[in-house]
């Protein structure tokens, strides 16, 4: 007998990149407002912000199982009331991604023949990533620094995701040792420790979006006494870049090659 397959609902973009691509789509009935990709999820019903969701919508769409990036009072008083698996995905680092992954694959697909395709096609993902980390083993540690916003001048540490991922690229982080993911840099700490390469987000729904955001980048590093060259900037489409995902995982050996192409000049 046929196994109904468990309705689902995601709580953050990411999560919901994540159904598609392990090819559950079908079983997607809700997500939160923010997911815009692939372009399909614009036609899925929408439950309210992943932060705070609407209490009724998460009800009305009976889910068995809820893909959330964080625990949360709304999702605890609904697991309490209802028959729901919560599922908290927020990784720190590639193997705790391919760890999520399959976990949930495994509570969400009960098609045997399915899981197993999409086993294989995680397995070459990881292989491809474990490829790209042995090819750069032996290149020059590259210096970089994570721009996630101006003003004021936001950064990450080594305990954000992407911080840990471009560690593929042998890289490391100016400001690996703060305690916090995310937090405000003193301008003056940023001109001491002289990155080589700069990380940044750009908009890909902007005209010009990607030279307009290094323009902006390289005139406000001046402004702090940084002169950088254009091929010191590495720019990723910005949901790629801040987001845990396959589309992050295919584009990282690119941003590896950015990051070291300056050295090759």
């Amino acid at each position: 007998m046929a196994v109904e397959s468990p309705r689902l609902i995601n709580m953050s973009p990411h999560l919901t990149e994540t159904v598609y691509d392990l090819g559950l789509e079908a079983q997607l009935v809700a997500t939160d407002v923010a997911s815009n990709f692939p372009e399909a999820v614009k036609d899925i019903a929408k439950i309210g912000s992943g932060l705070n969701p609407n209490q009724e919508l998460l009800l009305l769409y009976q889910p068995d199982i809820i893909l959330s990036f964080a625990p949360s009072l709304t999702l605890e008083k609904l697991q309490q009331t209802q028959a729901v698996d919560i599922v908290i995905s927020q990784p720190n680092s590639v193997p705790t991604l391919f760890d999520d992954w399959r976990k949930i694959l495994e509570i969400a697909q009960k098609d045997p023949q399915k899981k197993l395709e999409i086993e294989e096609k995680l397995y070459a993902l990881e292989t491809e990533w474990r490829t790209t980390t042995t090819s750069y083993e032996n290149k020059g540690t590259k210096n970089i620094f994570f721009l996630i916003s101006a003003q004021p001048l936001y950064t990450l540490s080594d305990k954000a995701f992407l911080s840990q991922a471009l560690k593929a690229c042998n890289t490391h982080n100016i400001f690996a040792d703060i305690e916090q993911v995310s937090f405000i840099v003193n301008p003056e700490d940023l001109l001491l420790k002289q990155p080589e390469i700069i990380i940044h987000g750009y908009n890909v729904a902007e005209s010009n979006g990607k030279e307009r955001a290094k323009n902006e980048v390289m005139q406000h590093f001046n402004k702090l006494g940084i002169k950088l060259e254009p091929q010191q900037l590495v720019s990723v489409d910005v949901d790629i870049l801040h987001r845990p995902t396959m589309r992050f995982m295919k584009v990282l050996p690119e941003i590896c090659t950015d990051i070291h192409a300056a050295q090759a000049e």
